[in-house]
């Protein structure tokens, strides 16, 4: 149904690497990127596309990737809960 989707994140970078750790046990990778706008997806064909957007204060958005096998969604997971990973991710105070 969906082509793409685009999402605004407040750090470019820092979602960037994320996202870069995160997708690739599910065979995503980064297939653009500059310093407003960076695209992941399966080879050639991104299809997340992240927007710097500065004044953003928060997002409310729910996202599910497709995975191959219970073994890439635990690889995922355990990607996304490296603290070099977590670091990536903005902490907001004040919430």
């Amino acid at each position: 149904m969906l082509n793409h989707i685009g999402l605004k994140v407040r750090d470019l970078d820092a979602s960037a690497r994320f996202y870069n750790e995160v997708l690739a046990p599910l065979g995503y990778e980064q297939g653009y990127g500059d310093e407003n706008v960076v695209g992941f997806g399966p080879k050639g064909a991104p299809a997340l596309w992240l927007y710097a957007d500065e004044k953003l204060a928060h997002s409310l958005v729910h996202l599910a990737f497709t995975a191959s096998s219970r073994t890439a969604v635990d690889a995922f997971h355990k990607a996304g809960l490296q603290p070099d990973v977590l670091r990536c991710v903005p902490v907001r105070s004040g919430r």
